[in-house]
């Protein structure tokens, strides 16, 4: 099972048209946002990443080191297309 993270800033405009993508594909994620919660700073800064949009999808499977994750900055939506399709 596999679940879709969006990490987002609240004055962010590629942040909302990353969000309004993925509704419009009828994609169901999790907003993080990281001018309301530091721990969501922290976590993008432990995957590498200083800036947002990052849209992450997390799979559950038993790894060595947790779950499997994928991810992609900013809004290239063809990645984030085979960023969906990843894992399935």
């Amino acid at each position: 099972m596999s679940k879709i993270i969006v990490y987002s800033n609240t004055d962010c405009s590629p942040c909302k048209f990353v969000k309004k993508y993925l509704e419009d594909k009828g994609v169901e994620f999790e907003e993080r946002n990281i001018s309301k919660n530091d721990k969501y700073q922290e976590e993008l800064m432990e995957m590498g990443y200083m800036k947002v949009p990052v849209v992450v999808k997390e799979f559950e499977k038993e790894a060595p080191h947790g779950n499997v994750r994928k991810s992609v900055v900013g809004t290239n939506f063809g990645a984030i297309d085979e960023l969906l399709e990843s894992f399935e």
